[in-house]
């Protein structure tokens, strides 16, 4: 197993150790929120969006011994539930993300905190208002176990949580109806305003149980786009999926963080990845901590996941792509990387869905 520390930065905090990393400021990565998404997208997503079924785990519908429900509560929040134990991802309830005046929830909490099945780990990962809100944490309190990245206790107790774990990379902790849960890498970063930048760990988190296994990403890059050249140069690679030269895509010459493939080899194949698609734009600004599309196909391949859902879309309008937009750009990325439809999956908010 992995035990290198190099993402403890000398000088306090964490860092991201790869040359797929290229780290920008705080202002540049929030100044590029939209006001508001479309109309017509918003009535799309609200007239699509469901009600929860979290006993369909258990129910006759339940064909086969490894199946895995999900439900997606919206943005990174999922409800799993897999070999008898029920997870919760990333939970946030509230109608706005962060501090008010944050981007405002475009669909709302499919169901209310209180009618969700009993939780034997809430999984976060990152400080980040968007994976860790406050009210939602006051709220939720020592109903379960929180597993956090080191440093984000702190913000747990403040908030009257005591049942809690922090961890560092690659440990692992072993619950009580047999699955373990494993702090794994990401490329992103943390901070909760701009004077408390990477001083708290980020990560991703690997379930294994008894017959199953996810892999749930949490916000995180995959490749930088090159902050070098002109505007222009930025503005056409944003345009063309990194750009092509001689048909071939710019992006596939950029370094790949390769932790994704670290975790596939360490704890793969998965039966379901939970990828973010969304929060990209521009992406000469945000590739390095939220993965387009065709970066979520390269960790699709990596993590060597069986089925991946698509997350960090369609909730908060919190970059400058349109809210559809990931949709459109993960089937171009699927038909060019000759990746199955079906081994991709764009859940409805508040759905629930046997994997």
């Amino acid at each position: 197993m992995e035990s290198s520390k190099d993402h403890h930065d000398p000088g306090g905090g964490f860092r991201n150790p790869w040359d797929s990393y290229q780290k920008r400021s705080t202002l540049s990565l929030f100044g590029s929120i939209r006001k508001d998404p479309e109309k017509a997208d918003v009535a799309a997503l609200m007239l699509l969006a469901g009600r929860p079924d979290f006993n369909i785990i258990g129910s006759s519908q339940r064909k086969k011994a490894r199946s895995i429900a999900a439900t997606w509560i919206g943005h990174c929040t999922f409800v799993v539930q897999m070999d008898g134990g029920n997870f919760l991802t990333d939970p946030i309830w509230s109608m706005r993300c962060g501090s008010f005046p944050g981007p405002k929830r475009v669909v709302p909490p499919p169901c209310e905190l209180d009618e969700l099945p009993s939780l034997d780990a809430i999984l976060i990962t990152s400080n980040r208002p968007d994976h860790l809100d406050k009210t939602t944490v006051q709220n939720l309190g020592n109903r379960a176990e929180w597993f956090v990245p080191l440093g984000v206790g702190e913000f747990l107790r403040e908030h009257g949580v005591t049942r809690y774990t922090e961890m560092d990379w690659w440990e692992s902790r072993k619950l009580e109806r047999g699955a373990t849960v494993v702090c794994t890498p990401s490329q992103h970063f943390s901070g909760r305003n701009a004077k408390d930048r990477d001083e708290a760990l980020w990560c991703s988190w690997t379930v294994v149980g008894p017959s199953s296994r996810f892999f749930f990403s949490g916000s995180t890059g995959y490749r930088s786009k090159n902050k070098k050249g002109s505007r222009q140069d930025r503005d056409l690679l944003d345009r063309q999926d990194y750009g092509r030269e001689n048909g071939v895509a710019i992006g596939e010459f950029l370094p790949k963080c390769p932790a994704f493939r670290q975790i596939g080899r360490q704890y793969g194949p998965f039966d379901v990845a939970f990828l973010p698609i969304g929060g990209y734009g521009p992406k000469s600004v945000m590739s390095a901590v939220n993965a387009e599309p065709l970066d979520s196909v390269g960790i699709h391949r990596d993590v060597g996941a069986k089925c991946s859902v698509a997350m960090n879309w369609g909730t908060f309008q919190l970059s400058d792509e349109e809210l559809l937009d990931p949709l459109r750009e993960l089937e171009k990325a699927l038909i060019d990387k000759r990746v199955p439809e079906s081994s991709f999956l764009i859940m409805k908010h508040g759905k629930t869905q046997i994997i």
